[in-house]
């Protein structure tokens, strides 16, 4: 496939690309810094227009990576419009397992960066979608949202309260609920029991149900704060999902989960 992104040609088959997924829309792949997304001819999501790229291009942030130009595909003798390229091929991130060993000394200037870049899209009316989807937050020492692909642009009202509700749901599946990756969430159990623990699917679920729980219970409008109290009055985010977990054993709502909260309490209370 011949790729025009910008005045560079790339031939998907013969030129140097990594790819990196786009099962539900079409080919994503990192070529040089950018990442560049192909649709499909009938994919499974919304898509973004190249009308709407283009304006997306003209917004500036720092942490919620933009597309910057359309791409264009070669089509018998014509380019047609097929996708968009983003800046930012990040090529060595850190997983989700492990970034509270670094993460909790920048939160705050992460946040505040992060937080910049909502009110940005909110000011020009771009509505932020799909915060939680699975890989659409890196870190490298800095958090990128990565997939900008579902977002809209729009005169909403409710443009300003819908992004501030997505960001911390975004935040909140990923920081907290490492993307609901099963490898994830078992390293950090073994670290939070100090024992070893392979994961059944019903311990699994269970995690998912308790650590997804808590987000009705913050009483926060801006998650990041939630986070740096839980650093400031824990020390880590694992001592405090340690306590989550000691208040789930006794936790009715879990009562299905009874063999799991049997061995929660045998090496958490021993």
């Amino acid at each position: 496939m011949i790729v025009y992104n910008n005045e560079k040609i790339i031939d998907t088959k013969k030129d140097n690309i990594q790819i990196l997924g786009g099962k539900d829309e079409g080919l994503v792949f990192g070529y040089d810094n950018s990442v560049i997304k192909i649709y499909d001819d009938k994919p499974n999501k919304t898509t973004l227009t190249e009308d709407m790229v283009r304006q997306m291009a003209n917004v500036k942030t720092k942490r919620i990576l933009m597309p910057i130009n359309p791409i264009y595909i070669k089509e018998n003798s014509e380019k047609i419009y097929k996708g968009f390229a983003r800046f930012g091929f990040i090529k060595k991130c850190i997983p989700l397992s492990a970034m509270w060993e670094t993460l909790g000394e920048n939160l705050e200037a992460e946040g505040k960066l992060i937080e910049q870049d909502v009110q940005t899209l909110t000011a020009n009316n771009i509505k932020i979608n799909d915060l939680t989807g699975i890989g659409n937050l890196l870190y490298n020492g800095n958090l990128y949202f990565c997939d900008p692909g579902s977002f809209e642009i729009t005169n909403d009202k409710t443009v300003a309260s819908n992004n501030k509700e997505e960001l911390n749901a975004g935040l909140h599946y990923h920081l907290f609920l490492l993307s609901t990756v099963k490898e994830y969430l078992e390293d950090e159990l073994c670290r939070i029991t100090e024992s070893n623990f392979t994961l059944s699917d019903d311990f699994y679920n269970f995690l998912l149900n308790v650590y997804g729980n808590v987000y009705d219970t913050i009483d926060y409008s801006n998650y990041f704060n939630f986070l740096e109290d839980v650093l400031a009055y824990y020390g880590t985010i694992e001592e405090y999902k340690r306590e989550i977990l000691e208040q789930a054993i006794d936790d009715d709502r879990y009562s299905r989960y009874s063999y799991e909260m049997e061995e929660l309490e045998r090496v958490l209370r021993r």
